[in-house]
Formats: structure tokens, C-alpha cells, sequence
């Protein structure tokens, strides 16, 4: 039993009449006689009682105006759903997302979903998490400090942050309009743990080292505010993102290094290949900032 059967039925129920519902489904009356035929074989039912006056319902074609009706309906709900789900106004995605993301990035893709009945999910993950959750399928997307390589990996670069250093507003290079790694020398480094970020970690203290940078203790903290907290109490300096130390914040203030241009990218990665429609609009969404001056 196909649905456009069910249609048929349904206008020559209404019309009970085999001319007129022939002409609404644009058939020949012949080809809508046989299709009433095919379907009364099919449920082993009689549904018209006809003669050449007289045409109406028996009482089991009275259940299959019920029965069809709902049909019909879910069948064309379902077709709707699915032509949302095409547009992507209609599914859920999983954004992994690293520390130190800026939080005006992520709102803006999760904006994406805002509009439409649709549902973004983030999940906080390290870059390497990022990696190993797409590839098992645990993740659709992620925004991270890096720029994978792996052939199966997508990547789109949103922007390249400059890096900097967030000191005590009592420090004595807070004046300073610009800070030489190596007038840092020895103070206690307040930042990601290396496992968090190993490719972001070791290409920044590669950077610093060159430039003359000899680091002292090393403190590790779970998020920005943390380590932002332990700077604004004297416990250190902490290397930060321009964006991490908003203008105005209590006790700490964020300087450049002087001669020395650390950037760090913020990366949409995703698997290649991956056509989710959702997925695209937050490809399309991440693009936009890209393409921004």
C-alpha cells in the first residue's frame, strides 16, 4: 500500500463521487476505479458500495477515513520534519570547547540554533580530547587552540589572538606598555596545565625561551578565573589571551610582550567530510567571523 492510495481514497470519500474526486487528483476516473480496486484487494475489504447512481461508504471504508486521515497527516509531519532536519532547523550537535574560548565566539555559533528547533550542546574538552572525540563520534564540532593536521579532521581558523601576560596591578612592570620575557624571568608562572594543551603549551615556551624568557615555578590552575584570581593576590603572573583579562578588572592588568608576537589561533574543527545540515550552519556561522577584519 502506497500513501498517494491513501490520498486517493480520502478525496473520493470526501467527494463520493468518481468524476469529481478523479478530476481533483488530476487522473483519468478509469485509473482512480482501478486504484480503489488494488487497494479493496490489498485489505481484503470492501470500502464503497457503488452503482451507477449511487456511491457511499461501508462501514469499513468509514474505520479507513479514520485510519487514512491520521496516516496521511504523520506521513505529511513526518516529510516536514525531515525537510527541516535537510535545513538544518531541526537536529542537535555536541561543541566541544577549550579552555579560554572567547565566550563572544562561542555565542555567536551557538546562536546558530537559537532561531530554529535545534539544539547545541557544548562540552568542555582539550584539544586533544577534541581529536579523539570526533573520531569516535562522541563530538560533531569542537573550537580549540590549535590547527590539526590529521587528514580526517576539518579545521576552519576563527581568529589568531595575540598573547600576553596578565600581571598584579602592584607589579612593577604594570606601568610597563609593552613586557621583555626576560624581565619575567624567575617569577611564578601561573597557566594551563601542559596535559590540557601540549602543542599550544610547548610552541608559547618555545617563543619565550628564544627571546631570552628563563621560567620559574610553575603553577597550574583548572580556568581563567582562577588563575586570575591567584594573579590579582600576588601569586604570580599568567600568560593570557588579550581577551581573558577584561579592561577594568580588579587588581590585574594585561600587558604585550615587547619584540616578540605570540599569537594563538581559535580553531572550528569537525570531521571531514560530515555533511549534518547543523553542523553546516555552524560552519557557515564560523566563516562569518573569519572573514571579519
Amino acid at each position: 500500500m502506497e500513501i498517494r492510495q491513501l490520498r486517493s481514497f480520502l478525496v473520493l470519500a470526501e467527494e463520493l463521487h468518481f468524476g469529481r474526486a478523479a478530476a481533483r487528483l488530476h487522473v483519468a476516473q478509469s485509473a482512480l476505479s482501478q486504484q480503489l480496486k488494488l487497494l479493496e484487494r490489498q485489505l481484503g475489504l470492501r470500502l464503497l458500495d457503488r452503482t451507477n447512481r449511487h456511491v457511499a461508504l461501508t462501514d469499513a471504508g468509514a474505520r479507513l477515513v479514520l485510519e487514512a486521515g491520521a496516516a496521511v497527516e504523520r506521513f505529511d509531519e513526518a516529510m516536514a520534519n525531515m525537510a527541516r532536519v535537510r535545513t538544518g532547523e531541526v537536529g542537535r550537535l555536541v561543541l566541544g570547547v577549550s579552555p579560554g574560548v572567547d565566550s563572544r565566539i562561542l555565542q555567536r555559533l551557538l546562536s546558530t540554533a537559537t532561531n530554529v528547533n535545534s539544539e547545541i550542546q557544548p562540552r568542555q574538552v582539550t584539544s586533544t580530547q577534541a581529536v579523539t572525540g570526533l573520531g569516535r563520534h562522541e563530538l560533531d564540532a569542537a573550537l580549540v587552540h590549535a590547527t590539526p593536521d590529521q587528514p580526517e579532521i576539518a579545521h576552519l581558523v576563527l581568529v589568531d589572538e595575540e598573547l600576553g601576560v596578565a600581571l598584579p596591578s602592584s607589579h612593577r612592570l604594570a606601568r610597563a606598555r609593552a613586557v621583555r620575557p626576560a624581565e619575567l624571568n624567575g617569577e611564578p608562572v601561573i597557566w594551563l596545565a601542559r596535559r590540557t594543551e601540549p602543542d599550544v603549551y610547548d610552541a608559547v615556551f618555545a617563543s619565550l625561551t628564544a627571546a631570552g624568557y628563563l621560567p620559574g615555578p610553575a603553577r597550574e590552575t583548572p580556568n581563567v578565573e582562577t588563575s586570575l584570581s591567584l594573579v590579582a593576590a600576588g601569586g604570580g603572573v599568567s600568560l593570557k589571551l588579550k581577551h581573558e583579562v577584561r579592561r577594568g578588572q580588579v587588581g590585574v592588568v594585561w600587558r604585550p610582550f615587547k619584540a616578540l608576537a605570540i599569537s594563538v589561533p581559535t580553531t572550528l574543527v569537525w570531521r571531514r567530510g560530515d555533511r549534518a545540515p547543523l553542523l553546516w550552519r555552524l560552519i557557515r556561522a564560523g566563516q562569518e567571523i573569519a572573514d571579519e577584519p
